[in-house]
């Protein structure tokens, strides 16, 4: 096989937008299933939704903290319900309730990774067929649109 070289720079990036911008394919939901969030894993900048609620007719406040922290509970309420991360990290996603006079918290982890252009090799054989090859393991799976 010869090697011939990679798709330019402006393709590859168009490529990579295409085929690696997200890592799920499927929403997820939340530890006690009151929330459903678009992805769960995302390259940098990754925007979360809050696609679905499934709430009590009487719950009269939901609120939504996009930077959680466990750790100190401390609660920074947010009525918006979708949010763009620029940094790489972990981060817990708080969904904070009132129903009945009693606060009821919800959570769901999510993690954000670097975005990196991954290492593809592109053969052109003699018989009219191409073969790329992924020499790359950063993603969880790679998806080739044509």
């Amino acid at each position: 096989m010869k090697k011939i070289n990679p798709i330019s720079s402006y393709k590859l990036v168009f490529l990579y937008v295409l085929l690696f911008s997200k890592f799920n394919l499927f929403s997820q939901l939340s530890d006690l299933g009151r929330f459903q969030i678009n992805y769960t894993k995302g390259c940098s900048p990754f925007a979360v939704i809050i696609l679905k609620e499934n709430l009590d007719p009487n719950v009269t406040v939901v609120q939504y903290d996009f930077n959680y922290s466990k750790t100190t509970q401390i609660f920074n309420p947010s009525s918006v319900k979708e949010f763009m991360y620029h940094t790489t990290g972990k981060y817990t996603i708080a969904q904070a309730i009132n129903q009945d006079g009693i606060e009821k918290i919800d959570y769901i982890e999510i993690e954000v990774f670097e975005s990196k252009i991954p290492e593809i090799v592109i053969y052109n054989c003699a018989s009219n067929e191409l073969q790329i090859k992924i020499e790359d393991t950063y993603y969880d799976t790679y998806n080739l649109y044509f």
